[in-house]
């Protein structure tokens, strides 16, 4: 009997060594592509550039860019959805950890983009530039990049308090940022803070119910597999057959244990 469960052991361990480095580091899709408005291209590190399609689902450091007229609505696994705009190029980024999304990144190189981000832990989700991190907690906004600068912009926040931190990347000097306010740094570093204005919330509550409305479209019919709402994933299938696995292992480790 001892020797059958240190057989179970052995095997049970091996199932989940296997599974974790099957999954490893960025391997699993941490977004899929809910909708595709003109040309979208995706690529990765080294990777050529192909057609984005509706569906897709994107690991880690894939590279997203679009065109003229054009726009991409991504979903990241916990729920928070990001509209990257016409003219832009973007990076995403992300990992597993205790089958929780962590570290949620997304790397503007230049262009527009749209969010609404769901709250996670204490783990901000974090947009970045080559001068500025925008760190975001529960909250709808845009963050924009160009030649000269670097703005966040704050719509709307599930928070009263602490809804956002924008950090410049040379000097580490931190702004908090609220709801109907807007900071920006140039390229010689600079801080610039304002409350928007009537047109200017007009033109950013605008761009976040085009991504609302079109959250609710790229929702529809999408297969359930990446809704996890509905069905589990195979990415939860697997985190499922991983925690039987561990409870086995308690079991006959706790078995083994008490029978020396």
């Amino acid at each position: 009997m001892r020797v059958m469960l240190l057989g179970l052991l052995l095997v049970v361990s091996g199932v989940q060594a296997f599974s974790q480095s099957e999954r490893g580091e960025g391997d699993d899709g941490i977004a899929v592509v809910l909708r595709v408005v003109g040309m979208v291209e995706i690529g990765g590190v080294n990777a050529n550039w192909e057609k984005a399609e509706r569906g897709f689902s994107l690991a880690s450091k894939t590279r997203l860019r679009t065109g003229r007229v054009s726009s991409c609505l991504l979903r990241f696994d916990d729920g928070s959805v990001i509209r990257i705009e016409a003219n832009s190029e973007v990076e995403i980024r992300g990992q597993w950890r205790d089958a929780t999304l962590d570290k949620r990144e997304l790397q503007v190189d230049f262009g527009k983009i749209a969010f609404a981000v769901k709250k996670s832990g204490n783990e901000p989700f974090r947009f970045k530039s080559t001068t500025a991190v925008a760190s975001i907690k529960g909250t709808e906004g845009t963050f924009d990049v160009s030649d000269e600068e670097t703005a966040l912009a704050i719509v709307a926040s599930s928070r009263q308090t602490d809804v956002a931190d924008f950090i410049n990347q040379k000097t580490n000097q931190i702004e908090s940022v609220g709801i109907n306010e807007s900071v920006s740094i140039n390229r010689a570093g600079k801080f610039a803070r304002r409350t928007l204005s009537a047109a200017e919330r007009r033109i950013s509550g605008n761009r976040i119910e085009t991504l609302q409305s079109e959250t609710k479209k790229g929702l529809k019919d999408l297969p359930a597999r990446i809704n996890p709402r509905r069905k589990p994933s195979l990415k939860q299938g697997k985190r499922n057959i991983m925690m039987r696995n561990l409870k086995k292992l308690s079991l006959i480790r706790k078995y083994l244990r008490q029978n020396p």
